[in-house]
């Protein structure tokens, strides 16, 4: 397999042994403190922002004690030309913003700009500490086992009742709090998270990671718990009650598994055949779940979803949205700001609205223009992927330039932390190449 021609005098030095252990416990650690969260904030009697702000802990420690290897940073820097200097010019503007005098809360200030900024360097991270291809094969399983357990938890919880402990929000013990599916009854699972969302999250920002890795395995035995854990996910994802979560899902396999080419060969059709009888299976067995995804197609915010997605587009956000100039102000609108008895005044829920209200247009552009050029280099990434044979890798960076693009990625933690991580692992996949 030929390494492609856009970097041929990047070097990857070889790791050592006892870094490549301490790269992928980091990981693993990363992993369950990001996934995890919901279970510890519901079951444990340990403060909840603890368990919030575990995974940022954990991500500052693997910049101190796994580092940014010199090749990571080399090919970040060149998949991605303008985009360091508009993460700095995002950070500059949001310190501007937080030591403004009218700033209303600098504890806020200071949440929403550690959301704004901090996870941007986890691709570099993640990308070092599985550099080594037999690490990244761990990880991947790791992942797998982890998805195959957090699909079994939601399972569980859809056949239990709004008051079942296990069904309970971190911040609310009120069973008539719990969300459920107005046509069947049936609750909407959240699973490890502390929310919904969170399994929302997790089920389509990990299936694409898995087929990409199964679909590339060396062969089928070493694919199966790839295959299996994103069998698993497709055969939940419907619990979450969540029309964007199955949407989602699915145009992210179908570029995998399409765009890829890998349904073009036996392995890949026997995929597709094998994930649609999971879905079939977990409509078999549990048809509210199908039935209530269908029925929220049909509820009357259906067409407030459709708006909701036009807010993607800069011009349409900034015609639609009543903001000032400069912004309110950093971290205004973060979810934080019930905990701290702070309330804005603005009632707004897209995050493409709350950041041009927070930041004001410069800052909303800068943000904006990021997101742009990170979906960029994962176009570029996925085409060198392509060329050097890794297409099912290549399926998953196309996927992952539209999430980057259509996710709330500033607002929702779970969602933020668990794409920059998969964008590690596409990194990580495309330095291999070199290898190979």
């Amino acid at each position: 397999m030929a390494y492609p021609s856009e970097f041929p005098h990047i070097k990857t030095t070889a790791i050592p042994r006892s870094r490549r252990a301490q790269g992928i416990i980091w990981w693993s650690t990363l992993l369950l403190t990001i996934c995890l969260e919901g279970l510890g904030r519901r079951f444990l009697p340990i403060p909840g922002p603890i368990f919030y702000f575990a995974k940022d802990a954990v991500l500052i420690f693997g910049l101190l004690a796994v580092g940014i290897h010199p090749a990571v940073a080399t090919m970040a820097r060149r998949l991605a030309r303008p985009l360091p200097l508009l993460v700095i010019a995002t950070a500059a503007w949001c310190l501007l913003s937080l030591a403004r005098p009218g700033h209303p809360l600098i504890l806020l200030g200071l949440l929403g700009t550690r959301q704004y900024l901090l996870w941007w360097v986890a691709p570099l991270v993640v990308a070092t500490a599985v550099l080594d291809e037999r690490q990244t094969l761990r990880a991947e399983r790791f992942l797998g086992v982890l998805a195959i357990g957090i699909a079994a938890l939601a399972t569980y919880q859809f056949g239990q009742p709004a008051d079942a402990a296990v069904n309970a929000y971190v911040w609310d013990y009120d069973p008539a709090a719990v969300a459920s599916m107005p046509w069947t009854g049936r609750v909407r699972v959240s699973s490890t998270f502390s929310y919904i969302s969170g399994f929302g999250d997790f089920v389509f920002l990990t299936a694409p990671i898995l087929l990409a890795a199964a679909a590339s395995a060396p062969s089928l035995r070493s694919s199966r718990i790839g295959y299996v854990a994103a069998g698993c996910l497709a055969a939940t994802a419907a619990m979450s009650g969540s029309r964007a979560t199955v949407l989602y899902l699915g145009a992210g396999s179908l570029a995998v598994l399409g765009l890829s080419g890998t349904l073009g060969t036996r392995r890949g059709k026997m995929v597709l055949v094998a994930m649609i009888l999971a879905v079939v299976a977990g409509v078999w067995s549990v048809p509210e779940a199908l039935q209530g995804v269908q029925d929220r197609f049909g509820s009357a915010d259906t067409s407030q979803r459709f708006t909701d997605l036009a807010l993607a587009i800069p011009v349409y956000t900034i015609l639609n949205t009543d903001f000032p100039p400069l912004g309110a102000g950093v971290g205004v609108l973060q979810n934080a700001g019930a905990a701290l008895q702070f309330k804005s005044g603005w009632d707004v829920e897209a995050e493409p609205q709350r950041v041009l209200i927070e930041l004001g247009l410069l800052g909303y552009l800068l943000v904006w223009l990021s997101r742009f050029f990170l979906a960029v280099a994962l176009v570029r990434a996925a085409r060198m992927l392509s060329r050097g044979g890794a297409r099912p890798w290549a399926g998953a960076a196309w996927t992952y330039a539209g999430f980057a693009l259509l996710l709330p990625l500033s607002t929702d933690h779970i969602a933020q932390s668990l794409f920059f991580v998969g964008v590690g692992l596409i990194m990580a996949r495309v330095l291999q190449l070199q290898r190979s």
